[in-house]
């Protein structure tokens, strides 16, 4: 059992956490017109010991049982009839904090969107759940093509299942490989509530998202590219603008999102006079310093305070040597742009960089706002995990030679 953290906004309670593995984050939301009587609100952030008399507790919930739950600084109570649990306050791990970080980077991403309705969703898990692999490969294959029924390939029977209730939200075919496909066997439980799932897409190998409404709540599963790769390590924030942002700019933008608790990023721009690529910057660093999530249910950023740490303090990356050896090697000058050019909104740039180990042909695409959209490195670090691990250094040094810094 791992202890979840607990988040009271104006317009919901949030719950989330991570599966031993790190491979798998969670979140449940209860949505306002759930919680009744309240006696007092202030939002705020807490991580609670989820003990096994908190989780009898809260097994101990019917529908015609009054609960009362109590959310503090210093810790969490449930009271159901006569029965009362609290449970303290205890300290985030450094894991979470980067998991939450790289979570977020993904949920950022473009995502392709696929409306799977329950029956569609009972199928897969049945199908799992009587299939049985013995050697691989072992991934489910996703097929989305335009207003078409999108298809479900499990492997390496290679057996396809016609989701015929799902809509897909695309205009172009795309498939998507997932792998550990069983992890999503932890909505099996939600099947009788779910009303309908929205699965968000990126790409194969990298994380997916299924967020599940439930009417009176919500619920959001994330599960990493593999079981192997827990969000602590994928490093994908690293392919977000990464702009100078001055400390006073900072801190308007915490300033803002701490008044407002939940903005997007236009708001955040129009408020403040930014151009994009320098608010998603400025948002990227307050999730690294533990202030700030990524709300994929709600579409916007949100204020939550993992840490009481003062914002200059405090920083959590998930991989700080990558980005000290990139400046190393701009510093050094060893690296050289050799073509740059604009192709559909996107600018292409190619180069030369001078490793530790032999010169490497990088190739970098940047969107208008400076964040990575593809790449190409011959390095060996690049060639075992392309961008699903976070871009390479030496894809960093070049995006520094060609943003001027």
């Amino acid at each position: 059992l791992l202890d979840p953290l607990i988040t009271v906004a104006s317009d919901g309670v949030f719950f989330e956490a991570f599966s031993q593995d790190e491979s798998c984050y969670a979140r449940v939301t209860l949505h306002p017109e759930l919680l009744t009587d309240l006696e007092a609100f202030q939002s705020g952030t807490t991580n609670v010991d989820f003990s096994p008399a908190l989780v009898e507790a809260l097994a101990s919930i019917r529908p015609r049982t009054d609960t009362r739950l109590k959310v503090e600084r210093e810790g969490f109570s449930v009271a159901a009839d006569d029965k009362q649990v609290k449970v303290k306050k205890v300290k985030v791990p450094d894991s979470w904090l980067r998991g939450f970080l790289n979570v977020q980077a993904a949920m950022t991403l473009p995502l392709k969107v696929l409306e799977m309705s329950r029956t569609d969703l009972r199928n897969l898990l049945a199908f799992l759940q009587s299939h049985k692999e013995r050697q691989g490969p072992r991934a489910l294959v996703l097929r989305l093509r335009p207003n078409k029924p999108a298809e479900a390939v499990f492997e390496p029977w290679n057996l396809t299942v016609t989701l015929t209730q799902s809509v897909y939200h695309g205009d172009e075919e795309r498939e998507i490989r997932l792998w550990g496909r069983r992890r999503l066997f932890l909505l099996r439980r939600l099947l009788p509530k779910i009303q309908k799932v929205f699965v968000g897409l990126i790409d194969s190998g990298y994380p997916s998202f299924w967020l599940c409404d439930l009417g009176f709540a919500s619920f959001t599963l994330g599960i990493s590219g593999w079981t192997v790769r827990p969000f602590a390590s994928s490093a994908l924030h690293l392919l977000k603008p990464r702009k100078q942002v001055s400390p006073e700019l900072l801190t308007q933008v915490a300033e803002l999102l701490r008044y407002r608790q939940k903005v997007t990023t236009q708001e955040i721009c129009q408020r403040l006079s930014l151009d994009k690529g320098t608010a998603l910057t400025a948002l990227g660093f307050l999730c690294e310093r533990g202030k700030a999530m990524f709300d994929l249910e709600a579409n916007a950023y949100r204020w939550r305070e993992v840490t009481e740490m003062p914002i200059e303090e405090l920083r959590v990356d998930a991989d700080p040597q990558r980005e000290v050896d990139a400046l190393r090697l701009v510093q050094q000058g060893r690296v050289k742009i050799t073509d740059e050019r604009l192709s559909g909104g996107h600018r292409i740039i190619a180069g030369t960089v001078r490793g530790d180990t032999g010169t490497y042909a990088v190739t970098l695409t940047l969107d208008a706002e400076g964040g990575i959209v593809d790449g190409e490195c011959e390095c060996t670090w690049f060639r075992f995990n392309h961008l699903r691990g976070g871009p390479c250094k030496h894809l960093l040094a070049l995006r520094l030679v060609a943003q001027g810094e």
